[in-house]
């Protein structure tokens, strides 16, 4: 199906309202004191979804559906990113890369059939894409850029945000020195876990997406519940984002139920999704081949 674009621009209904919202819960979370392990855990896991969540907000400020104001927006998108160790300038060019080119060869993301219910587990650790993007963050350091950074313009900009990255680790780290435990429990604990939660989320979007005549099937959305949208800033409804980038994820909702009937691949929730992929995983174990998921 070709995909038609919204020109119209929507922007996040209440945006400050939210990330007050999200700040406060984060702080929250931080200021509960428990002698529990497994509290402690929960707790790291929890901050770890809600830095996954800032990708989602700095997503809204590339397609500028966050703010009107343009600065504003690259400033809080790159502080999001930045709190990820993720360059705002190149994780910006590498998304529009793929909408442009979404679904063809020249598709900036990542291609990957998981043969083994292992290479999974191990991919859902967030060590191969954390490795990637940080990498890719700190090789702007030797003014080495990916392809698409293809202006002077786009590599000073990326070269500014690999700067403030590099402000931030030492900050973080001078942090660290000082209150190890604080550091560890409240931000490189969650760190580690955010990139999992990142690939929870963003690996549904478009695994499987198999082209099927007279459907858009480029993507797919997941209705979710309250929660997740709210932390996701709607990013969940991603076949209807890439039909209408223009519009902010809060006007997506609308629209998933109003193309339910031409929007081929939907799923009720992610752990659904990722259930369904596991036992596709055991089954190809147990055959030693390939099995077809239709919706998976």
């Amino acid at each position: 199906m070709q995909m038609s674009y919204c020109r119209k621009r929507v922007r996040t209904s209440y945006p400050l309202l939210k990330l007050t919202l999200i700040l406060f819960t984060y702080i929250s979370l931080i200021l509960v004191r428990s002698h529990s392990l497994l509290i402690s855990l929960f707790i790291a896991l929890a901050l770890g979804f809600i830095l996954a969540g800032g990708l989602n907000l700095a997503h809204e400020c590339l397609h500028q559906t966050y703010l009107k104001n343009r600065l504003i927006n690259m400033y809080v998108g790159r502080f999001f990113t930045s709190l990820l160790l993720i360059n705002f300038t190149i994780y910006k060019e590498h998304h529009l890369q793929h909408h442009k080119y979404v679904g063809t060869e020249k598709d900036t993301e990542t291609k990957i059939q998981f043969k083994s219910l292992t290479q999974y587990l191990y991919f859902m650790t967030g060590l191969p894409v954390a490795f990637a993007k940080i990498s890719k963050t700190l090789k702007v350091l030797w003014q080495v850029y990916p392809y698409y950074l293809n202006s002077p313009s786009k590599k000073r900009r990326a070269m500014l945000d690999t700067l403030f990255i590099c402000f931030l680790l030492i900050l973080f780290s001078i942090f660290t020195s000082l209150f190890p435990l604080t550091m560890l429990n409240y931000y490189w604990l969650p760190l580690s876990f955010s990139y999992m939660w990142i690939l929870f989320f963003g690996l549904p979007e478009h695994l499987d997406c198999n082209p099927v005549a007279n459907f858009y099937s480029e993507s797919r959305s997941i209705l979710s519940n309250h929660l997740v949208r709210l932390f996701l800033w709607n990013g969940n409804f991603h076949a209807e984002h890439h039909l209408h980038p223009g519009l902010a994820g809060s006007s997506l909702q609308q629209i998933f139920k109003k193309n339910s009937d031409s929007v081929l691949y939907q799923e009720k929730s992610y752990l659904h999704w990722h259930i369904r992929l596991i036992k596709k995983l055991i089954n190809i174990s147990n055959t030693g081949k390939m099995n077809s998921c239709q919706n998976c």
